[in-house]
């Protein structure tokens, strides 16, 4: 709130009020001038005008979304499947699957885990038990797959954020305690390459510029996008900012702008900027990964008024 003054005529006073009026405004100023008494405001959310900082450019590329780890014990004929996943869409359900076949020649579901929620950060851990598994893990001939929730009526056309194929090291034998580590790579299935675009940051005058362009999309698809405390492989991070979202154009390309007010500096490290699909798009054709890239800046923080 501004509060203006209007000073037209000086008076005669004393010259200890005079004194003291000096640290509040000036007593006397010509007809028709405006003195400005500004709010008090905390310093940190105040820029001095600044030159505009040189960019820092960001490469995103296909993410990890994390692990699955399946033990089998001969004995009990049970499977144990403890899951770590990343980069998954803030507080989205996932519906996680065994089937027969692999990620390239998908066949009939075999097993149906326990729906998986993520966290605030994209994150999600889960176990779960399967009983009755008289043979053990198969060398080859099972794949896991995970699909957005809720799925369309057709399974076969729901887009995929992550598939892994599961394969047992072939000297185990069926009579032994198996344990296979499945990573999902994340990487393209269609033969594209994996630099999935680019993020521009610029600081200007206190506000944070975000220029953000993303490529090999599922035509149409909407992805969100976050500046993450913490970098890409971190397990701890959290979101400091949500980005507008990028929707693909027909040719799978997209881009957005978002201006973020009262930032003054772009840590050395330590930031990361995630896309992921947005679950309400996940009804769409295709296999969809998320893309993450870490900040690596070299700016200074710009000055703050005092």
């Amino acid at each position: 709130m501004w509060i203006i003054t209007s000073v037209r005529k000086c008076k005669s006073v004393p010259l200890f009020i005079l004194v003291g009026a000096l640290f509040l405004f000036s007593a006397c100023a010509r007809g028709g001038q405006t003195t400005f008494n500004y709010p008090a405001t905390n310093v940190s959310s105040v820029s001095s005008p600044t030159p505009e900082s040189q960019p820092v450019n960001v490469v995103l590329r296909r993410s990890s979304l994390g692990t699955m780890t399946l033990i089998w014990h001969p004995r009990t004929r049970a499977l144990l499947v403890q899951s770590e996943f990343y980069n998954l869409a803030p507080k989205g359900t996932y519906a996680v699957s065994i089937y027969y076949g692999d990620c390239q020649h998908s066949g009939r579901m075999l097993y149906h885990l326990p729906n998986i929620v993520a966290g605030t950060n994209g994150s999600a851990f889960a176990t779960a038990r399967i009983v009755g598994i008289p043979g053990g893990i198969p060398e080859h001939g099972w794949y896991i797959n995970i699909q957005h929730l809720p799925r369309p009526e057709n399974d076969a056309l729901a887009v995929s954020p992550g598939c892994a194929n599961i394969v047992r090291d072939q000297n185990i034998t069926t009579w032994q305690p198996q344990n296979v580590l499945v990573r999902f790579s994340n990487f393209s299935t269609s033969g594209q390459n994996n630099n999935d675009g680019k993020v521009q940051l610029n600081l200007q005058n206190g506000q944070l510029l975000v220029k953000a362009t993303l490529k090999n999309l599922t035509p149409d698809s909407t992805h969100m996008g976050y500046i993450f405390s913490g970098s890409c492989s971190s397990k701890q991070r959290q979101i400091l900012y949500e980005l507008n979202p990028i929707t693909a154009t027909p040719s799978g390309s997209g881009s957005s702008v978002t201006q973020i007010p009262n930032v003054y500096s772009i840590p050395a490290k330590g930031w990361s900027i995630n896309y992921v699909m947005d679950p309400e798009t996940a009804t769409l054709t295709g296999q969809e990964a998320a893309s993450c890239g870490d900040v690596i800046s070299k700016q200074q923080s710009q000055p703050l008024s005092k």
